[in-house]
């Protein structure tokens, strides 16, 4: 009995086998047709592929078209960096330039640095001077002097005059430049 049983289930896992593979199969013809729109004998039957000598005759034919493609491509890369070093040899003339023009304005700079410094000297010693004549003089025609001259001036020689002369000169002012005055000496 147990014989007769393993030879059913033998016979069972054959019938079963035999259908996964014939089902496979017929899977795989009904994909190669799906798959295959030249039909069913180009897929199944072997013989001489029609697609090989077809891909070699495009192959073959495209290959020019790329040699042209790339020579092209290297033509218009080698036009890109012509231009690119035109533009760079531009950029270092105009750097030069610009660095020429940037040391003759420091040039400049520094005479009219020179310049102003000498009129300030110049300025400091009339300023030095006129301070000197109105101490010499007496107070009442330096009032009257000073009562005439710019009140921005007034405040410059006063702040440098000694404070009695200064006070004294102040003194004879009118009333009003006098507050003007001394309020802009105390800023």
């Amino acid at each position: 009995m147990a014989t007769a049983d393993k030879m059913l289930a033998d016979k069972r896992i054959t019938l079963f086998t035999c259908c996964v593979i014939g089902g496979l199969a017929i899977k795989m013809l009904i994909s190669g047709i799906f798959f295959n729109l030249g039909g069913i004998r180009q897929w199944w039957v072997p013989g001489t592929s029609h697609a090989a000598p077809t891909t070699m005759d495009q192959s073959a034919d495209s290959l020019p078209r790329l040699l042209a493609s790339l020579k092209a491509e290297r033509q218009s890369l080698a036009a890109r960096e012509a231009a690119l070093q035109e533009k760079e040899r531009q950029i270092a003339t105009l750097k030069q330039e610009i660095e020429t023009r940037v040391g003759e304005l420091t040039g400049v700079q520094e005479r009219v640095n020179r310049l102003l410094e000498e009129e300030q000297k110049i300025q400091d010693d009339r300023q030095r001077h006129l301070i000197a004549t109105l101490e010499s003089m007496p107070t009442e025609r330096s009032g009257k002097m000073i009562e005439k001259m710019d009140e921005e001036l007034v405040v410059n020689l006063l702040r440098r005059m000694n404070g009695k002369e200064a006070g004294k000169i102040l003194g004879l002012l009118d009333a009003d430049k006098a507050a003007r005055i001394s309020k802009k000496l105390f800023r």
